[in-house]
């Protein structure tokens, strides 16, 4: 891995956080083992923990010097932010992953996470460095350094990331950049609307249902036809009219009037 000008894509630690030296845990526990087969059998509770703890301290150192050149890694930046700027910006990212972000007397950020600090600062060149160091008092304290790698390896990676998404040309995803954090802030409010960088913008008013409403004409109520026929008797001269019914027993028809069927003979 380059580290040089990295340009971080993802959040990813920038190691494996020491993975492949667990290697040397296989390697020791095989030693401790044939040891044991060869100082008698019942030894080999003995020397394989032995061995196994042997590994753990040289794996140890290994991971102690590595974390130390950590701090020559390089990260890009195409646009130096002045430092309160990118504090601004880093600050709602970062401590929402339960960091704690403080200003140092350079004014440049310092990050505090899993009782390690991580010093932030721009390079002479088009990059900046992120410096870890311990506390006073833990400076001075054995500490388990394969804890202390995988925690570095991962907070670095999130750090870079998070710098480099306001400090590299492109910035924020989605084209936006460190003075879109805060668009409100530039908002400011008249009685006629928002205006925004001086220019009053015009507030839309509600749309309101302004179609006349017509007359709902109410449906006519069909009146039941009754079994009833009328005959007018269309001779020149005669405006008589007859008319006439049907018998509910048999249907034949008949004068009004009558009160027998002529058909069937049924009261009607």
């Amino acid at each position: 891995m380059e580290t040089t000008n990295i340009v971080k894509t993802t959040m990813e630690p920038i190691d494996d956080g020491g993975r492949k030296y667990n290697l040397i845990y296989i390697v020791f526990g095989i030693v401790g083992l044939i040891a044991g087969i060869c100082t008698g059998v019942y030894t080999i509770p003995i020397t394989v923990p032995i061995c196994l703890f042997v590994g753990w301290l040289i794996k140890n150192k290994i991971l102690e010097i590595k974390a130390y050149k950590f701090r020559d890694y390089t990260f890009r930046c195409d646009n130096k932010l002045p430092y309160s700027e990118l504090m601004h910006c880093i600050i709602p990212e970062l401590t929402g992953m339960g960091m704690v972000v403080e200003l140092t007397k350079n004014n440049s950020p310092m990050i505090t996470h899993n009782k390690i600090i991580y010093d932030c600062f721009y390079n002479e060149d088009m990059t900046f460095t992120i410096h870890w160091r311990m506390s006073f008092a833990r400076a001075f304290i054995a500490d388990n350094n394969i804890k202390n790698y995988r925690h570095i390896s991962a907070d670095m990676g999130i750090i870079s990331y998070v710098i480099q998404k306001y400090t590299n040309l492109g910035g924020m995803p989605d084209g936006a950049n460190y003075q879109g954090v805060n668009n409100m802030a530039n908002v400011q409010f008249q009685n006629n609307g928002p205006v925004q960088n001086g220019v009053p913008t015009q507030v839309q008013e509600p749309v309101q249902n302004t179609a006349p409403v017509q007359n709902t004409v109410p449906t006519q109520v069909q009146e039941p036809v009754q079994n009833t026929a009328s005959v007018q008797n269309s001779a020149p001269g005669n405006t008589e009219t007859e008319t006439f019914k049907f018998c509910a027993e048999c249907g034949t028809k008949y004068k009004v009037g009558i009160k027998f069927c002529p058909n069937c003979g049924s009261q009607v």
